[in-house]
């Protein structure tokens, strides 16, 4: 089991520890739940646990449904393979590690909105 995927676990059964959770770690996490299933088993799996980790950590209004599904679905673009290195497909990649990638897409408001933070909302055309 990779570093990846015992973070995974640990955010699984939420005894991931948010101090030890980096923005390359999640990522990573990411990736590896896109490896051992399809996109919305980890949508389902990565909500979940992070809905868990913000709450173990005091602030659950962190968690954000539309910054999951857009930053999963761009890191499913890479299309990840089962038993890729992971590191090596971050690093081929530097695009999914940019934590504002998504402003192209939407702005602030849409992006922080109570809305956004409980459903996947698609950007607005401008």
């Amino acid at each position: 089991m990779n570093v990846y995927e015992t973070k995974l676990a640990a955010l699984d059964d939420g005894t991931l520890d948010p101090a030890s959770f980096s923005h390359r770690d999640h990522v990573g996490v990411a990736i590896a739940t896109l490896q051992q299933g399809d996109f919305y088993e980890a949508l389902g799996r990565m909500s979940r646990g992070l809905q868990r980790l913000t709450a173990a950590a005091g602030v659950p209004e962190k968690f954000n449904a539309t910054v999951t599904f857009a930053f999963l679905s761009t890191i499913a673009e890479i299309e990840p393979k089962p038993g890729q290195d992971i590191d090596g497909l971050i690093d081929a990649h530097p695009e999914i590690l940019r934590p504002k990638a998504l402003q192209a897409l939407y702005s602030q408001d849409r992006m922080q909105s109570d809305i956004a933070r409980k459903l996947p909302v698609l950007p607005l055309a401008s």
